[in-house]
This record gives structure tokens, C-alpha cells and sequence, in this order.
């Protein structure tokens, strides 16, 4: 079945007829616009377009998952943990799925979605975990909070975006590990971030809290949108540090991408000439953790954060991604995690790895414990 109803609880402008044949309207819609985008290309290039489209297709969809799992596996084979967003559900399976699990053990939740290609993954380096079929997923518990304390965003969170854990390290450290795609404005960030650590302080205080996540926060905030600074000021209030510090800035973009006319959200697109000027520049892509920055017991500090937009520890200022080498609309973010001195040290290296439909966030050890 490759057509869903569309939902009136989730679209209120919808009518009920409207929901009733939202199938055949979908049919019907699909083939106009098809349609249309025939009519343009044959008219702009009648002869190339197929090669292109072809060539495009190879590297975004068909060769898509091959290319994180070896970004992940390869570039940044050093990290302990990768967190993953945005994930078709046939992600961790097949020839891909094989590739990681020789090297990772896959957390995956209960409620994953295999139609969507927005699923929300943990991948854990093999002798990571002290035994990683203890490891307790608890992304229920903080749903059903979420869905409590805020009902109103209740048809927000779906099935795949989310993913909590709770684990214990080969060195006995025990820590949760979230991992969270949010909304396209980020309203359900704060709601959902405050269920998480609120589920985290209660009935986890003794755990190490790490959450790698697409907050979906923008340069300005409105009622709208979620703003950087604004996520930043809630993370402080709950005693929740990040990988961007104190002050991020949010004219530091994990996101730099442009959307042509020939795709169904017309909203978005933009003309090749303003390709830089409108381009969704934004800094959404966070590695959270529970802690102040200072070193007591149980805190952990961070340091390195850097972006990539390439695949190869390289990130390009203004260069419009995802590409045909780096197949991600978001740029993956790499941060050193360290535990507190008198703690565990092992948490050392941490990563965020973003990737439209394949988002990733890794934590590495130290390099004399790799």
C-alpha cells in the first residue's frame, strides 16, 4: 500500500470529504504534477534531463544508504555511538543493514515506521555496551509524558521519531541515549526535550544523558518558528548543556540547502539566482547532554565540535548540500564528550551526524582507549 488517507486531525484546513477521498485526490494530484514537471523539462531540455534525473537518482536514492553506512563505518569509524534521524525503514536491512552490524549493534524502537523514511536510530560500536541485549528502550515513557503535559502537539510526535535507551557500557557507566527528529518549525522540540529530561532526572539520575537530535531551530525565533537562542535558554534552565556552548551562533548553519521548482513543496523552492541569499541556512542539528560544563561527578564536558558537509571531517561555507557525494540536506556535527574525572571516562568523543533522511550522531572514545 503506497498511499495513506490524509488526516484531518493532523491538516485542519482538510474538510471531511476531503479526508474521505483524500486516496484518489492523491492519485489525481500525483499525476498532474508529473504531468507538469514532464511538460517543463521536455521544454527547457528535452534531450539531457533523463540523464540527469537518472544520475540524481543513482546517488539519492539508490545508492543513498550505502553511502552513510560508509561515511559512518569508514570516516568516522572512531565514534562509540551514532545516532540516526530521518532513516528509511529499510535502513539498518539488506546488503546496508549487514555493513553496520558487523560493526554496530542497532537499537531500533518498538513503533518504527517502515513506510515513512523518518525513523530515528542508535548505533552503538561493537564492545560499546557491556551486552546489548539488556539495553531497555523506554521511547513509550516519554511519548506517553509528552503526549500528557502537551496534548495539543500530540499528532506532532509520529511513529520513527523518536528513540530512547537506557544502557550499560562494557566499563559498567550507565547511560541513556535519545535520539530525536523534530518537527519542521521545531515547536515539539522543547515539549519533547523537557518529557526527555524530565523522564531522565526522575527516573534515571544516577545515568549519563546524551541526545543527538535535528531540533529544527532557525536564526530568528517567532511564534512560528523555534529560534537558537531561545532552545538555548530552555537547555540552561534544566541544566542541559549542548555541543554549541553557552552562546551558539546561530549564523553557524548545520543546514545550507535549496530547493528547485521541481518538487512537490512549492513553498520552499527557490530560484537558482537566490539559490544563496534564500537558502535554509540554519543551525538545527544539536548534540545535547546532561551536565553543567564544569567537572563535577557525573558531568561531562565538551569541546571539538565541528561540522561536515562532505563526508570527510570537511565542512564547505556556503556550499548548497546535500550532494552526489554527501546525500544529506543536513551536515553532520562532531563534538568531544568527556566525563568528569572521577566518573567513567570512556564517554569520550561525540558526534552528530545529519542526513535528511538518514540523520547521524556519534560519540567516540578517547584515542588511547580506541
Amino acid at each position: 500500500k503506497l498511499l495513506d488517507p490524509i488526516s484531518s486531525a493532523k491538516y485542519p484546513a482538510l474538510t471531511p470529504d476531503e479526508e474521505r477521498i483524500s486516496i484518489p485526490l492523491q492519485v489525481l494530484c500525483l499525476a498532474i504534477f508529473d504531468a507538469i514537471l514532464v511538460h517543463v523539462l521536455n521544454t527547457v531540455s528535452k534531450d539531457k534531463w533523463q540523464g540527469i534525473r537518472s544520475s540524481l537518482a543513482e546517488a539519492f536514492l539508490v545508492n543513498k544508504d550505502k553511502q552513510v553506512a560508509s561515511i559512518v563505518r569508514d570516516t568516522y569509524c572512531q565514534c562509540d555511538v551514532v545516532f540516526i534521524q530521518e532513516a528509511a525503514g529499510s535502513f539498518v536491512q539488506g546488503e546496508v543493514g549487514v555493513l553496520l552490524a558487523a560493526h554496530y549493534d542497532i537499537l531500533q524502537p518498538a513503533n518504527i515506521d517502515a513506510k515513512r523514511d523518518q525513523n530515528c536510530l542508535v548505533l552503538c560500536r561493537k564492545r560499546f555496551l557491556k551486552d546489548a541485549t539488556t539495553v531497555v528502550e523506554i521511547t513509550h515513557d516519554v511519548l506517553k509524558l509528552a503526549n500528557a503535559t502537551n496534548p495539543a502537539k500530540r499528532s506532532v510526535y509520529v511513529p520513527g521519531d523518536l528513540a530512547v535507551f537506557v544502557c550499560v557500557t562494557h566499563s559498567g557507566q550507565r547511560v541513556i541515549l535519545s535520539s530525536f527528529h523534530g518537527d519542521t518549525n521545531g515547536l515539539a522540540t522543547i515539549p519533547l526535550v523537557e518529557a526527555l529530561h524530565t523522564v531522565a532526572a526522575t527516573s534515571y539520575p544516577d545515568h549519563l544523558f546524551i541526545l543527538g537530535l535535528d531540533a529544527n531551530t532557525y536564526k530568528v525565533h517567532s511564534k512560528d518558528y523555534q529560534g537558537v537562542a531561545e532552545f538555548q535558554a530552555f537547555l540552561a534552565t534544566r541544566n542541559l548543556s549542548s555541543c554549541w556552548g553557552l552562546h551558539p551562533d546561530p549564523l553557524r548553519p548545520t543546514t545550507c540547502n535549496a530547493r528547485t521548482y521541481l518538487q512537490p513543496q512549492l513553498n520552499k523552492a527557490i530560484r537558482r539566482d537566490e539559490s544563496l541569499s534564500k537558502a535554509d541556512k540554519n543551525l538545527k542539528d544539536w548534540i545535547v547532554f546532561r551536565g553543567g560544563m564544569g567537572g563535577a561527578t557525573g558531568q561531562m564536558t565538551c569541546s571539538d565540535t565541528s561540522r561536515d558537509n562532505t563526508g570527510t571531517h570537511t565542512f564547505v561555507e556556503n556550499q548548497i548540500f546535500p550532494t552526489t557525494t554527501f546525500p544529506s540536506d543536513h551536515a553532520l556535527v562532531y563534538s568531544v564528550l568527556q566525563v568528569a574525572a572521577s566518573s567513567s571516562p570512556e564517554m569520550g568523543f561525540g558526534a552528530s551526524f545529519g542526513f535528511g533522511a538518514n540523520e547521524v550522531d556519534p560519540i567516540r572514545r578517547r584515542p588511547s582507549q580506541c
